[in-house]
C-alpha cells in the first residue's frame, strides 16, 4: 500500500507518455530548432503538433493575414484574430500552448523569396514547408541545398495530401527534382511572363479546394518524420529520407516512393563552408568586398549568378526612353522597380515607358569591380535581403563556393533564438 501511495505522489511531466516510446529523448526536441514556412492550414496543424511535443524553437514565416475562410481550417486562429498577421498569431499560440515553458518562437511577416536571407536556414536543424505554390517551394528547396538542411514539405488539395522528405546534400535529389517538367515549366512562365519581369500590382489569386482533415492528416505525418529525423542524428530512431508520400482520402489509398535526382536540375548548388560575419544590410558593397578579401584573400567576388529560375537577381543601372532616346539612371534591384519608375519625364504626351530588359537595360550578376558606381550602394539598396548568406567564388576557377553569412542582421531577425543562445 505504501508503494502504491508513493507512485501516486510521483509528479508526472507533460511529456511523460511520449517519453515511454522506445528511443525517445525529450531533450532532443527541447534543443531542436525549425524554420516553418507557411502558417496556413498545414502550418497551424504542424505548429500545434510541435508545441504539444515540447519542440524548443520555431521561426515562422508567412506574409498573409488571417481571413474568415481560414477559421474552419486553422486551429490556432480565432475570430478575434481576423486581419492580424498569420505569422505573428501563430508564434504567439505556439509559445502559449507549448508544454515546455522554455520554448521560444520568432516570426517574420515577409515574402521568403525576396525578403529574408538564407542565414535563417543556416541556424535551424530542419526546414518545414507548409506552402501552397511551386515557386516558393523551389526557392526554399534551393536554400536548403545551399546550406545543407533537410526539407520536409507538405501539400494538400481537397481530400488528397502529400509529403516529400528531402535529404540534405548536393548530390541528393531536391524538391524540384520531384516535379514534372511540364508543371515546372508552367510555373516558370508565371515568373518570366514574356519579357515583363518588373514589379506590378498584386492580382487576386485563385483559391484551392482544401479542408481541415487533409491538413491535419499530413501535418501529423510531417511532424512524425521531423521527430524521427532529429532522433536519428542521436542514433535512437530510424528515418527514411529522400522519400515521397501521398494519401488520397477519397479512396483511403496511401503510397510512398523514392525521390530521384533529375539531370540538369539547378537546385543543387551547395556551399563548401559558411562563415559567420558582422556584415549587415547597411554595409556598402565596397565595405563588404573589403571584408571578404580580409577573410578569404584576393581573387574572390560576390556573385548572384547561382540564383535559380525562381529568384532572378538583376540589378538595373538604367534605361532608355523609346520615344526620345533619353537615358535615365535607375540603380535599383529589378524586383523593387515598379512600372511607374520606367516613365520618361520628358515625354508626357506619348507612351512613356522605357525600354524593356531585352533592349537597353543593363544587368550585373557578378559584382566585384572597384570602379563601378554601385560600389557605394548598401546591400539593402542592391536588393540583398537581411541575414543573407552571400555566395563568394574565386574568379575563373571551379573552386568550391564559400558563404559569408550576414550575421550582423541576426539579432533583428531571430531575437528569440539569440536570447536562447545567450542564456
Amino acid at each position: 500500500l505504501m508503494e502504491d501511495n508513493a507512485m501516486k505522489l510521483t509528479p508526472e511531466s507533460a511529456t511523460d507518455r511520449q517519453e515511454l516510446i522506445a528511443g525517445w529523448k525529450q531533450d532532443v526536441l527541447r534543443r531542436a530548432r525549425a524554420l516553418v514556412v507557411g502558417a496556413g492550414a498545414i502550418g497551424n496543424e504542424l505548429l500545434k503538433n510541435l508545441a504539444l511535443l515540447g519542440f524548443g524553437y520555431v521561426m515562422i514565416c508567412d506574409m498573409d493575414h488571417v481571413s474568415t475562410s481560414n477559421l474552419s481550417r486553422t486551429v490556432l486562429f480565432s475570430p478575434e484574430d481576423l486581419n492580424r498577421k498569420k505569422a505573428m498569431v501563430a508564434a504567439e499560440r505556439f509559445a502559449a500552448m507549448n508544454v515546455d515553458r522554455s520554448a521560444r518562437a520568432d516570426y517574420c511577416v515577409c515574402n521568403i523569396n525576396d525578403d529574408l536571407g538564407a542565414g535563417v536556414f543556416n541556424h535551424v536543424d530542419v526546414v518545414i514547408g507548409c506552402l501552397d505554390n511551386i515557386q516558393t517551394r523551389c526557392e526554399v528547396s534551393r536554400r536548403c541545398a545551399l546550406v545543407g538542411k533537410p526539407y520536409f514539405d507538405a501539400g494538400i488539395h481537397g481530400l488528397t495530401a502529400n509529403l516529400r522528405v528531402v535529404r540534405p546534400g548536393p548530390e541528393e535529389p531536391c524538391w524540384v527534382c520531384s516535379i514534372p517538367r511540364q508543371a515546372l515549366g508552367a510555373s516558370q512562365q508565371l515568373i518570366r511572363n514574356s519579357c515583363d519581369v518588373f514589379k506590378k500590382k498584386a492580382h487576386a489569386s485563385g483559391h484551392a479546394a482544401t479542408v481541415q482533415v487533409s491538413s491535419a492528416f499530413i501535418a501529423a505525418l510531417q511532424a512524425q518524420e521531423v521527430v524521427k529525423y532529429l532522433h536519428s542524428r542521436e542514433g535512437t530512431m530510424d528515418v527514411q529520407m529522400g522519400c515521397s508520400y501521398a494519401f488520397d482520402g477519397r479512396t483511403n489509398t496511401f503510397c510512398s516512393g523514392t525521390l530521384r535526382r533529375r539531370p540538369g536540375c539547378d537546385g543543387h548548388v551547395a556551399l563548401s563552408r559558411i562563415l559567420r560575419t558582422p556584415i549587415r544590410q547597411d554595409w556598402t558593397l565596397r565595405r563588404t568586398l573589403a571584408y571578404a578579401r580580409e577573410q578569404l584573400g584576393e581573387g574572390y567576388i560576390l556573385t548572384f549568378e547561382y540564383e535559380n529560375t525562381y529568384k532572378v537577381f538583376s540589378f538595373i543601372t538604367g534605361g532608355r526612353c523609346r520615344h526620345c532616346g533619353r537615358e535615365l539612371p535607375l540603380w535599383r534591384n529589378q524586383k523593387t522597380i515598379a512600372e511607374s519608375d520606367l516613365y520618361c519625364p520628358d515625354c508626357p504626351q506619348v507612351p512613356r515607358q522605357l525600354s524593356r530588359a531585352e533592349d537597353n537595360m543593363h544587368f550585373a550578376f557578378a559584382l566585384g569591380r572597384e570602379d563601378e558606381p554601385f560600389m557605394e550602394l548598401t546591400l539593402e539598396q542592391l536588393g540583398v535581403p537581411p541575414f543573407e548568406v552571400l555566395v563568394m567564388r574565386q574568379a575563373d576557377t571551379d573552386a568550391p563556393l564559400v558563404g559569408l553569412e550576414m550575421t550582423g542582421d541576426m539579432a533583428g531577425i531571430m531575437p528569440g533564438l539569440v536570447n536562447m543562445e545567450a542564456g
